[in-house]
């Protein structure tokens, strides 16, 4: 997660300015149903009823901006902690509702004189989508300063989100305990992501190796579609059908070069934005199998955000393989399978998204291929 190192050019991917009008526009509809859940004659407060939410609301995204600055520093501070992840946001949900003033009860009528309206506490709706706003705040935030990217931003988002809502939860919770009490609870739950990232410092993340496989019924002979895996002609933006990987602004492929036939051959990968991948032919069964190691090249600082890049401390790459399945002589079940490594703390989450993407990513390859190896 760490800043963006340059724009995302694919051509259907979501640029930041969106994002960041997608998240504000989130925002202040989350404010805007706390604003309205506070009173029965919302048309007569008008707009003081939206000043709490939106104050506290935009606490809670500023303790979130201050954490992410925080943890761009030091040597046990890192963004790819669950204490960052997961422990700033739930501290953002705590303090957005722990902070979030009572509205007036629009059902009182004064029995004695000079007698205190009674206070309305937050709903449960309220306390699980308000901090929402504080976590979409924070992230354009982020973004329009460089310090995120969009893909990061992306996969995040799921995890902060629930995170906040759970966090959300709990300081309704603590609006029933005395102001002190309430105090030291928020306080400790804004000290908890340090305390988290601290502890996970000295455990070394685990390391995880993936399969993923994609399958593909193509209505063409053998021989027509290993000439289509062996070697992808270049590949023009229309040839590409539209997938969700596209849409985060991971690079599309362009073509796939063999140095020669058999094995020790040397594929050349590329991708949009200089990203190559260096495959080494391992099996070379013709009409039938072909696998390979792969190697990225070094890689772009514009290709990838930081913290998916291939070949770096959380992510990789390591071999795959196509394989030709007869089905009939004009009809071929073509498989294609990767092996990908993982290495953070949060691998079970991580790897939905990993899976995802490199399912997506194989699955726009097999669909190319069978355009072609039908259209031979």
């Amino acid at each position: 997660m760490e800043p963006s190192q340059g724009p995302i050019d694919s051509g259907l991917a979501v640029p930041a300015w969106m994002l960041v009008m997608a998240l504000c526009g989130l925002a202040a509809t989350v404010v805007a149903l706390a604003a309205a859940s506070r009173s029965r004659r919302f048309a007569a407060q008008g707009w003081r009823l939206w000043l709490a939410p939106t104050l506290s609301a935009g606490i809670g995204a500023l303790y979130g901006v201050l954490l992410r600055t925080t943890f761009s520093h030091g040597e046990w501070l890192g963004v790819m902690t669950l204490g960052f992840l997961s422990g700033v946001p739930f501290a953002m949900g705590v303090l957005s509702i722990v902070l979030l003033r009572p509205a007036p009860r629009s059902t009182w009528n004064a029995t004695e004189a000079g007698a205190p309206p009674p206070r309305e506490q937050p709903t449960w709706a309220t306390a699980l989508t308000l901090p929402w706003a504080s976590v979409a705040v924070a992230i354009s935030v982020t973004l329009l300063t460089g310090h995120e990217g969009v893909i990061c931003a992306l996969m995040a988002m799921p995890l902060m989100l629930a995170s906040a809502s759970a966090g959300g939860a709990l300081g309704l919770m603590l609006r029933s305990l005395s102001s002190h009490a309430m105090g030291v609870a928020a306080i400790g739950s804004a000290l908890l992501p340090l305390g988290a990232a601290r502890l996970e410092h000295g455990i070394e993340a685990p390391l995880q190796l993936r399969t993923v496989a994609n399958t593909i019924d193509i209505a063409a002979p053998k021989e027509a579609v290993w000439r289509e895996v062996a070697r992808v002609r270049a590949i023009e933006p229309g040839d590409l059908p539209w997938r969700v990987s596209h849409l985060f602004g991971f690079p599309r492929p362009i073509e796939a070069t063999l140095s020669h036939e058999g094995v020790g051959a040397v594929r050349k990968a590329s991708f949009e934005r200089g990203l190559v991948f260096t495959e080494t032919v391992t099996t070379w069964e013709p009409l039938a199998r072909l696998s390979f190691t792969i190697v990225a090249d070094p890689v772009p600082p514009e290709a990838l955000d930081e913290h998916v890049t291939i070949g770096g401390p959380y992510f990789d790459v390591l071999d795959g393989e196509y394989r030709l399945e007869v089905l009939a002589p004009d009809r071929v079940r073509l498989h294609l399978s990767s092996q990908h490594r993982l290495s953070t703390r949060f691998n079970a989450y991580a790897g939905w998204w990993s899976d995802l993407v490199m399912s997506d990513i194989q699955g726009a390859i097999l669909e190319v291929v069978k355009t072609r190896a039908q259209a031979r």
